[in-house]
């Protein structure tokens, strides 16, 4: 889906609902990207945090809503904070497809990405895009043959098109089907190359948290 931005009320989350350090993150390859900009935090989320999130945007069609998703289907969700507040989350889904020979059998799909109205304008919704394909890659990577993602607003058809995602030929009213195709032998450098489109846009939205901290204090 695209980046979607939240109407008020803005969201208020437990911290025991994230978790400070992404330790499931092999190589903590996200962790090291959000290193140098102590005002951000990526995190995994649970259940409870994508659903305070997912509750203001109801009318938001989402693959975690299909009946048809099993036990075999692997979710996460990446959160993203802001100066100690809960600004972002991505939901992302990992499916089997089992006419498809091993090893890479799998595609990725991301999800929803939702980002708090009060953090709008910060560049956080390109930077939790960028950090759902890393996290795909680095923990399912050997097994993917694609990711894809619905999106449903220009800024996140221009995201992915900008990582070398193609447009599918497949028309919708409501979306634009877009599909990063991978296999074994490359998906290392496509982590690789999204790594460092992630670390350019946390960058860029340090530099936005900044200049909005300042003009507060201005």
């Amino acid at each position: 889906m695209a980046v979607f931005t939240l109407q008020p009320p803005a969201v208020s989350v437990d911290e025991s609902c994230m978790s400070k350090v992404l330790e499931s993150d092999p190589g903590t390859i996200l962790a090291d990207i959000f290193a140098p900009f102590p005002r951000m935090d990526i995190s995994l989320g649970d259940d409870a945090l994508y659903k305070r999130f997912r509750c203001l945007e109801p009318a938001l069609v989402s693959c975690l809503d299909d009946c048809d998703l099993n036990d075999a289907s692997k979710v996460d969700y990446l959160a993203v904070s802001c100066e100690g507040q809960p600004a972002g989350v991505a939901s992302l889904v990992v499916r089997t497809n089992d006419r498809r020979a091993l090893p890479d059998n799998m595609f990725g799909r991301i999800d929803l990405v939702i980002v708090a109205p009060n953090f709008r304008g910060r560049r956080l919704g390109r930077l939790l895009t960028l950090c759902s394909i890393v996290h795909l890659l680095n923990r399912f990577g050997p097994g993917l043959y694609s990711i894809s993602c619905l999106a449903a607003h220009v800024a996140m058809e221009k995201i992915l098109e900008s990582v070398a995602f193609i447009r599918s030929e497949r028309q919708d009213s409501n979306f634009v089907h877009e599909e990063l195709s991978l296999d074994h032998a490359t998906w290392r450098k496509a982590r690789s190359d999204m790594q460092t489109e992630a670390i350019a846009a946390a960058r860029a939205a340090d530099f936005r948290i900044r200049q909005s901290t300042n003009n507060l204090r201005a």
